[in-house]
């Protein structure tokens, strides 16, 4: 039976971890990856200030080939980078099972992860790997697809979640808005950027996996 994972990371665990060290407020996402040949997920998500110089602090990371910055939208930009495959990690462990990443996110305290497999097999497996390679993960939930909640089966996240009701809630989708979003930000005690981005992650769930869903 298809079983879910959730886990989380200290933020200095994985590889772009250190870039917190000099952009505390960012917040990184890795792009949802469905397992190809252990294929490595090569697109990350930057949201935060001032991000388009951010490629040139992965230079000396020894788990990283290269960065190069590839397009910028509001509130943040889209990176291409290509791995070390040599070095053991969580992206090599998620690869090498043929595991599906369904979400990612740092900050500057830790990673959370979201991943799926076909059966319990992968987890145990993904679970023997971390420990053979003194990878630290912290696992918050562990459950079969078929126990999933309601909300979840649209793949948000608890923040997204958040965010989505947040904003509904003070108005902001009324017409003419009723607040906006750094007032909300403020209320939620994140960054205007970081709210910008969870709506618009958000919005893409919702819209991947019901008006996209149901045509297919």
């Amino acid at each position: 039976m298809p079983t879910i994972i959730e886990f989380t990371v200290p933020a200095d665990e994985f590889p772009l971890g250190q870039i917190f060290q000099d952009f505390p407020d960012v917040e990184i996402e890795l792009e949802r990856m469905i397992p190809t040949n252990h294929a490595l997920i090569p697109y990350f998500w930057v949201w935060g200030p001032k991000i388009t110089n951010i490629a040139a602090h992965f230079k000396d990371n020894p788990a990283v080939q290269s960065v190069d910055f590839v397009d910028e939208v509001e509130g943040g930009g889209l990176f291409r980078t290509k791995w070390n495959t040599d070095v053991e990690g969580i992206l090599k462990g998620i690869a090498e099972i043929d595991i599906v990443l369904l979400s990612a996110t740092g900050s500057e305290t830790k990673w959370q992860f979201e991943l799926r497999t076909v059966d319990s097999t992968g987890i145990t497996q993904f679970q023997r790997y971390c420990k053979d390679n003194n990878i630290d993960i912290t696992i918050t939930r562990l459950y079969a697809l078929s126990e999933m909640r309601t909300g979840e089966q649209y793949h948000i996240t608890t923040d997204q979640e958040e965010a989505l009701i947040a904003a509904f809630e003070a108005g902001y989708f009324n017409e003419p808005r009723e607040v906006t979003l750094k007032d909300i930000a403020q209320e939620m005690e994140i960054t205007r950027q970081s709210l910008a981005a969870r709506l618009r992650r958000g919005y893409r769930n919702l819209i991947a996996n019901t008006l996209l869903h149901e045509t297919e």
